[in-house]
């Protein structure tokens, strides 16, 4: 399925985002770049980042406030 969207576009609630906005952003843990989001999971519990690492793993990150 395709959607017609303005990537440029921001939600209108608070706290809300569209995947492609989170995808390709650079992961920082402890001040050192880990890797970058390489797509987003929709689980029922919550959503996880999944995180591509420098040394070509995947990492899932749970995306919850806290």
């Amino acid at each position: 399925m395709l959607v017609n969207q303005d990537l440029d576009e921001l939600p209108t609630e608070p706290d809300a985002w569209y995947d492609q906005q989170l995808v390709g952003l650079s992961v920082v843990r402890d001040g050192l770049e880990v890797g970058s989001i390489i797509r987003v999971e929709h689980y029922p519990a919550q959503d996880m980042l999944i995180v591509g690492t420098k040394d070509d793993k995947e990492v899932m990150v749970p995306f919850v406030k806290a």
